[in-house]
């Protein structure tokens, strides 16, 4: 990924916080001539050096780690981004030479993708899944709360998926190229937007300017 170093974000701190906020991944992996893109939620683990997700057995992601075991994988997560008008910009007015842009978050993992097919873990995976993310909810869904017989259906047509990390590299487009008077304008335009994105990009901005 081209990074210029100005939107080179390495703080693991960061990038872990953008992977919990934004968990909806996708997934590339390769073999020979063949490659697989999937989109799938993933957990950051405890310690911090793995991913962890399920897809369903007839993903052909399967076929792929039978054929290598140690399938190597690129997964990208998505922050929030948003059009950046240049008529924002207070620098505009001296020489007039600004054009737009986009601002946007992104981090990429390069990993080796491993599947278990233990019911176990896969249960308890679910579990915290579904957890984590009926937290906003009320009431909340818990897996206990549908029958037992077919939960074990459900999780037996699943597979788990385990991202060992190798490397994080992590892009944050956030007009730190830009004049801080040209960036607080931004900032400004993007908390009266309307629109979720946007909404969420003001959020991320002024969060890293006062970091």
């Amino acid at each position: 990924m081209y990074t210029p170093k100005y939107f080179e974000e390495t703080n693991p701190e960061v990038l872990h916080e953008l992977i919990n906020e934004y968990p909806f991944a996708s997934i590339i992996c390769t073999f020979n001539k063949e490659c697989e893109v999937n989109h799938l939620p993933l957990i950051l683990n405890k310690c911090k050096t793995q991913l962890h997700g399920h897809i369903a057995k007839n993903n052909p992601i399967t076929k792929l780690v039978e054929k290598d075991p140690n399938t190597s994988v690129i997964v990208i997560f998505q922050g929030p981004n948003s059009y950046i008008s240049p008529s924002w910009y207070p620098s505009k007015h001296v020489s007039g030479k600004v054009v737009p842009t986009w601002n946007y978050a992104i981090v990429h993992i390069a990993g080796k993708l491993n599947l278990t097919y233990d019911l176990e873990w896969i249960r308890t995976h679910v579990s915290e899944l579904t957890n984590r993310h009926e937290q906003q909810n009320t009431p909340k869904w818990k897996l206990d709360d549908a029958p037992s017989d077919y939960i074990q259906t459900m999780l037996q047509g699943i597979v788990g998926v385990s991202i060992e990390i190798d490397n994080i590299h992590g892009k944050f487009k956030l007009s730190q190229n830009r004049s801080i008077e040209d960036r607080n304008e931004v900032i400004k335009q993007l908390s009266k937007s309307n629109q979720g994105s946007s909404k969420a990009l003001f959020k991320l901005m002024h969060r890293n300017q006062t970091r």
